[in-house]
């Protein structure tokens, strides 16, 4: 969170294990980014489908194999 408001970025943080991550994924937003692995990426990107919004992926997670086949292979504060 600190690295994105340093790049100018105004984010805000929900966690996926905790109610309300479904509501705040139906906010008005310019993109979305799942922090995480697999698992994350893809129960985030499930309710994103036909909403236009873009989804970028941190890779934090254990083998991270979509992160990579889609090329988020940089560091997290690259990406």
């Amino acid at each position: 969170m600190a690295a994105l408001a340093k790049a100018g970025h105004h984010a805000i943080y929900q966690s996926t294990k905790e109610r309300g991550f479904k509501k705040a994924l139906k906010q008005a937003t310019d993109l979305v980014l799942a922090a995480g692995g697999d698992g994350t990426t893809a129960k985030v990107a499930c309710w994103l489908v036909d909403s236009g919004i873009p989804l970028g992926v941190l890779p934090l997670g254990t083998a991270n194999n979509l992160a990579r086949a889609l090329g988020f292979v940089a560091s997290a504060e690259e990406i």
